[in-house]
């Protein structure tokens, strides 16, 4: 899940660098671009983690119907499917804001005064 969430954000990353050049043109601050990369990677992170943990219950949901032993709703571990699904884009969203983005090129967008 790190290494396709890295390669996910590195192409996100790399498409919002004309978006990145047109914010510093009309006066964006380092610190508004860092905080849009870290919201950007909680939201695409964030969305994975969550249908991943779903997803990867649906198979246990269906064994736990066929066998009579096994009780979904008791033997599933909850509190590390949470702590996966919550905690993977809150440690993705610090680290992001943390690597800074790279200088935007000013040469491809200019601001319209």
């Amino acid at each position: 899940m790190i290494g396709a969430g890295a390669v996910c954000l590195g192409l996100a990353r790399f498409e919002r660098r004309p978006d990145d050049a047109t914010l510093t043109a009309v006066g964006g601050s380092r610190a508004m671009r860092r905080s849009i990369n870290a919201w950007q990677g909680a939201i695409i992170v964030g969305i994975g983690a969550v249908v991943g943990t779903i997803a990867g219950q649906i198979p246990m949901w269906g064994i736990a119907h066929t066998t009579a032993s096994m009780r979904f709703w008791a033997d599933a571990p909850w509190l590390a499917l949470g702590i996966l699904a919550v905690g993977l884009p809150v440690v993705v969203a610090a680290v992001s804001w943390l690597v800074a983005p790279r200088a935007p090129d000013l040469t491809r967008r200019t601001a319209i005064a």
